[in-house]
């Protein structure tokens, strides 16, 4: 299988600087990342021209790690599905929606992370502060949980999803490690089982 390089960039996106992108005669395999990218205006079904012959998008979410789209053989027969001006606006629509909802998101759980992450001494805080602060690391756990669900579902729309996904990541690591400070501490200073 041949693999996209600077001597050998990929047919559909141009990527040249690694190796993620594959094609042979049957499938081409084109890799979504945050510097090469299949058109955002593709979809299933579409035809796409490489290597002197047409291809076919057959699947969106294809490859080892579901980042890929997949390419197969068209038949000559076929014909190009062209989009219409509807199609094309729905689509723009769509991902200013994504967009608007991730940087929300952002907003909303920075704010809740830093909340999180000013909690006071455990020591120092009565039984009803901690009630508190473990509802509030664990619903701040589970947005942050579902913010990377979403950037990751969403990742060809939105912009610098890489740069999002790991930034909501690394909160979660934060939040879930001052959980598991709070359990500890309730559990043997307390003497309360979770």
């Amino acid at each position: 299988m041949n693999h996209s390089s600077r001597k050998n960039p990929c047919p559909v996106c141009g990527r040249n600087t690694d190796d993620k992108c594959r094609w042979n005669d049957s499938n081409i395999f084109c890799y979504c990342g945050e510097s090469f990218h299949p058109p955002i205006t593709l979809r299933r079904g579409d035809i796409f021209e490489a290597f002197g012959r047409r291809w076919k998008l057959a699947k969106l979410n294809g490859g080892f790690s579901g980042g890929s789209y997949i390419f197969a053989p068209a038949s000559d027969d076929e014909p190009v599905r062209r989009q219409t001006r509807e199609e094309r606006e729905q689509y723009r629509k769509q991902i200013d929606l994504s967009n608007h909802k991730a940087k929300n998101t952002l907003s909303r759980l920075r704010a809740k992370v830093h909340r999180c992450l000013a909690l006071p001494a455990f020591e120092g805080m009565t039984i009803s502060e901690v009630r508190d602060a473990n509802l509030l690391l664990q619903s701040t756990f589970d947005d942050c949980d579902f913010a990377v669900k979403f950037v990751m579902q969403n990742r060809r729309m939105i912009v610098n999803a890489k740069k999002l996904s790991d930034t909501f990541v690394i909160w979660s690591r934060s939040v879930k490690y001052q959980k598991r400070d709070l359990d500890v501490f309730v559990s043997t200073h307390l003497g309360i089982l979770q």
